[in-house]
């Protein structure tokens, strides 16, 4: 097996990359991270930049190390089993790249749904987990965060304002909680902070729920057009659909709310409305029966 050579004769994984090279969203390096050590080397290093290193500091299975100490990396590559995410270049007994399992003929936001999947099928690993930090038994000083900002590009993930501020009434006085919501332009090591510092988390599909996982929060994913399977490994996580898809993307996902997707909208459609399908009260159930289960 593929696997069994490369622990044979190396005993750490050196994970390289350089996002001004080639860059994939945040949540995805995270999911890489949770996954590496299926491949049970003694040590995984990760070599990126600023803001990647202040996500992988965060992980206590994880060593990082700054793209500038090349006189560590160059040791490293000697000794190390590399999984290369930015360059092209030829697997071997000795490197791999992650270009290579990647379609052609799709576009980075496709071949992302199948990341961890097509990962492990390169590795011969048929059944494996995400992992988390083991030690995560946190201070909180809120009940539940709100994560509900996406990027420009995928405005059709975010959920209503009206429906989070209603959410955000209902919960805070019929059930007592205290919560916050996710800044616009929060920086990075705030948002990591309001995470780590939540009972709850509520979030769409971005970067919050992969930390959130990390410190095995308990997170109610709200899930639209977007969807990773391997989102349901994390046990401590609830994902709700909306009741069902637009016309639009209906069509496409056939209401198959569990399968690996990603949506978007070609020219002339008209606006997805798939978010807006998830009740608040779904929400706000899933909310009382996780502060219930806890007292």
């Amino acid at each position: 097996m593929r696997k069994k050579k490369v622990q044979n004769k190396y005993k750490s994984l050196l994970i390289i990359t350089n996002t001004d090279k080639f860059k994939l969203p945040f949540g995805d390096y995270l999911r890489i991270l949770a996954f590496a050590p299926n491949l049970k080397f003694k040590k995984i290093f990760f070599v990126s930049g600023k803001d990647l290193l202040l996500l992988s500091k965060e992980h206590d299975f994880i060593d990082s190390i700054k793209i500038t100490n090349k006189k560590l990396i160059s040791s490293l590559k000697k000794s190390s089993f590399i999984f290369d995410i930015e360059n092209d270049g030829k697997n071997s007994s000795k490197i791999f790249y992650l270009k290579t399992i990647l379609n052609p003929k799709k576009n980075k936001k496709q071949n992302m749904t199948d990341l961890i999947k097509n990962i492990a099928k390169y590795f011969k690993i048929k059944k494996y987990k995400l992992y988390h930090n083991k030690n995560v038994d946190l201070k909180t000083t809120k009940d539940v965060y709100f994560s509900w900002q996406a990027p420009n590009a995928w405005k059709i993930k975010e959920y209503s304002s009206n429906k989070l501020h209603l959410l955000n009434n209902k919960i805070k006085y019929e059930l007592g909680l205290s919560t916050k919501f996710q800044k616009k332009k929060e920086k990075l090591s705030t948002y990591i902070k309001n995470i780590k510092s939540s009972k709850i988390v509520v979030s769409i599909v971005n970067l919050g729920c992969h930390i959130s996982n990390l410190f095995d929060k308990n997170l109610i994913m709200l899930s639209g057009p977007n969807y990773h399977e391997d989102s349901s490994l994390h046990k401590s996580q609830i994902t709700i659909f909306p009741k069902e898809f637009c016309n639009y993307h209906k069509k496409i996902f056939k209401n198959k709310k569990f399968k690996n997707r990603v949506g978007s909208l070609s020219r002339g459609t008209n606006k997805c409305y798939c978010m807006d399908n998830i009740e608040v009260n779904a929400i706000y159930n899933k909310i009382k029966k996780i502060i219930n289960e806890k007292i």
